[in-house]
């Protein structure tokens, strides 16, 4: 019998306050729907996040003149207050930091008891604005909250009609049912939508392998997908349990693609120290080439 036999799931997380990071780009506003509309049907408070991050100099080089940094001050109230302009109706708070931006981001997450973060991306690297490209990556593979990342290939028809009524749920079954499954079923019960629960096996059955044996082993692991949500959850949506055989970002999103996913819950774990390549962060290749919203939930959290 595996863990989740022994002791259910605990069933909704409160998504009661949302860190909306922004760097006023186009690729970082296209997220603004989708947290107006998660606010909404989750009553929640949103943060309007903007960090000034320090401008390398040359050594030896003076630091930027006073009056540089006051109008970037400026600038950036003022687009803080436009961006507010979009959450009529919705309980917001400005807030502005200056510093690294995920060092930065953490610390407004922990005074301000932060549930959610949302950012956007345009999935591009080697830019320095910080939501653009790899940054975006570090911030939802550091911040110590789940993060929904709107990506390029999101539609802007989707960005206009942000309701989910299907909920894609990847996992490797070694996270716990208390990680990202939680929030597959919170956001699935939230919105009575659809969620299949989807395992990808990379390697390919044996030619030798009889069509029992394969289905054996399909049922084998659905029976352990079944057991990450809880029963009291199933009766509240349709749910289904998916085994894929293929690569696993290009099979996640051919799934998503196929079943007209409107999220994906993905379980990432924290930053490796010794990692030399992000770029091949499986979590990270799909917020940028999945056509709805992703939403990486660390795992432990």
């Amino acid at each position: 019998m595996g863990f989740a036999d022994k002791e259910p799931a605990p069933e909704v997380p409160e998504l009661k306050s949302i860190l909306f990071a922004t760097d006023f780009s186009p690729a970082s506003t296209a997220a603004t729907p989708y947290v107006a509309a998660v606010a909404r049907q989750y009553q929640a408070k949103v943060y309007l996040a903007h960090v000034i991050a320090p401008e390398p100099h040359p050594a030896g080089a003076p630091d930027p003149a006073a009056g540089t940094l006051e109008q970037a001050d400026r600038d950036a109230w003022q687009g803080l207050a436009e961006l507010s302009k979009q959450f009529e109706g919705v309980l917001h708070e400005p807030l502005l930091g200056h510093g690294e931006v995920a060092a930065t981001l953490g610390g407004m997450i922990r005074k301000h008891a932060i549930d959610l973060g949302v950012v956007g991306t345009h999935g591009r690297r080697g830019f320095r604005r910080f939501l653009l490209g790899s940054v975006a990556e570090e911030i939802f593979r550091t911040l110590p909250r789940p993060v929904l990342t709107v990506g390029p290939r999101v539609s802007t028809q989707a960005r206009q009609e942000p309701v989910f009524r299907h909920v894609l749920y990847p996992t490797n079954l070694l996270e716990k049912p208390s990680d990202a499954a939680r929030y597959a079923v919170s956001l699935a019960s939230q919105y009575a939508a659809r969620l299949t629960v989807l395992y990808v096996l990379e390697v390919l059955p044996e030619a030798s392998t009889t069509d029992w044996q394969a289905k054996l082993v399909v049922r084998e692991f659905q029976e352990q997908m079944e057991r990450l949500i809880p029963a009291a959850a199933k009766a509240r949506f349709n749910a289904e349990y998916k085994v894929e055989f293929g690569e696993p970002v290009a099979t996640i999103l051919r799934v998503a693609q196929e079943g007209s996913a409107d999220l994906i819950v993905l379980s990432v774990r924290k930053a490796d120290l010794l990692a030399s390549h992000l770029s091949e962060n499986i979590a990270y290749r799909i917020a940028t080439n999945a056509e709805c919203p992703v939403l990486t939930v660390p795992a432990g959290s």
